[in-house]
């Protein structure tokens, strides 16, 4: 950030201090992204494991997941940089909800990595479901925190639905409708809230 642009930023947020209003969260793109792209992923994985793609899936489940770590990465870096030309990034409830969804994301991918590792060490293909209710779990406290900090309240209705969807897979981990169930829950706890954050963002000006 140069530093017309943090000059900018601090007076937009001065202003909304002001008027006794909170900077609008900033996050709506990153859910909407989020929640399409593991929707798709996960409808994948499971037409993949009911085999309805392909009769004998084998090496697809790995070109699956590469291209979702292909299409993440580029879609981070795009919406990164949409991210920087809007103002209000240096209010305290879009800090926070950076770092929180940071740290989700940092945990959801350590899980990813035990699992997988487990998976190549004993050959347990079930051992990623575990991925799905732990980033639930992750996406739950995320949602609650960004809420409490900025007064979104309507996001906790979304957290307590993310928990709930966390002991939901964990209590059926590896049914046949799993990943299926996932896909419609990234969906829900993922890409509606974020629309409805992406319909409050600041325009470019104040």
């Amino acid at each position: 950030m140069s530093p017309s642009d943090l000059a900018d930023d601090l007076a937009y947020v001065r202003t909304i201090a002001e008027e006794g209003r909170q900077a609008p969260l900033l996050g709506g793109s990153y859910l909407v992204f989020w929640g399409v792209l593991n929707a798709i992923a996960w409808s994948a994985h499971w037409a993949l494991v009911q085999e309805v793609l392909v009769p004998d899936p084998d090496w697809h489940f790995a070109l699956l997941w590469t291209l979702y770590g292909v299409a993440a990465g580029l879609g981070s870096v795009l919406l990164g940089g949409r991210q920087k030309t809007l103002p209000g990034r240096s209010s305290i409830g879009n800090r926070v909800e950076g770092a929180a969804w940071t740290g989700a994301g940092l945990g959801i991918g350590a899980v990813a990595v035990g699992a997988i590792g487990r998976m190549a060490l004993t050959g347990d293909t079930l051992s990623v479901d575990v991925i799905v209710p732990a980033a639930f779990a992750l996406y739950g406290g995320a949602l609650m925190v960004t809420g409490i900090v900025s007064k979104e309240k309507w996001l906790a209705a979304f957290a307590t639905a993310a928990y709930a969807l966390a002991v939901l897979f964990g209590l059926f981990l590896s049914a046949e409708w799993f990943y299926l169930a996932g896909a419609a829950g990234a969906l829900v706890i993922l890409l509606l809230p974020g629309t409805i954050l992406l319909r409050k963002e600041p325009s470019m000006t104040v």
